[in-house]
């Protein structure tokens, strides 16, 4: 299914730029009434991890300082 030597895609290429993301693809950028409840409770649980590991970087920091 390669295009044509001649083929030129035009500004609005829905296979290359499509109008809406796959839900399954990236549910994060397809806020649904029904994927919308089950990814704000996956999202609320990676900020702590991510605010974890930040606060154990920063004493290796002050330590490294010292």
């Amino acid at each position: 299914a390669l295009p044509e030597p001649d083929y030129v895609p035009g500004p609005e290429e829905p296979e290359q730029a499509p109008p809406s993301p796959d839900p399954e693809e990236d549910p994060a950028d397809y806020p649904t009434d029904h994927d919308d409840h089950d990814d704000d409770d996956d999202e609320e649980e990676e900020e702590p991890s991510g605010d974890d590991a930040d606060e154990e970087n920063e004493e290796q920091d002050e330590d490294d300082d010292d």
